[in-house]
């Protein structure tokens, strides 16, 4: 009668083994997903930096062609005619 206890036991523990090694399993292929995820976030993550980056760059560009660029021109060039007419004022006085 011993001896079919410890047989029993040795099932018992057997089942319980490979249950346990079914659930590891499990567990490492969730990670091994969670991880895929992961590596396509940041895929993405990195996607959007770099259109970020040149949305950026395209703004810059058109703010400092269209908006600096004439600014600083039309800056100079009135300063350019404000020294022309004190230049006149200064020969007619």
């Amino acid at each position: 009668m011993c001896e079919r206890a410890a047989e029993e036991q040795i099932q018992r523990l057997q089942c319980q083994l490979r249950e346990t090694e079914e659930q590891l399993q499990k567990a490492a292929q969730a990670g091994l997903g969670l991880l895929d995820q992961q590596t396509e976030l940041q895929e993405k993550l990195d996607e959007q930096r770099i259109e970020m980056t040149k949305a950026l760059e395209v703004i810059c560009v058109y703010f400092v062609s269209e908006i600096l660029l004439p600014t600083t021109c039309i800056t100079l060039y009135c300063r350019s005619v404000n020294k022309k007419i004190t230049h006149l004022r200064k020969m007619l006085s």
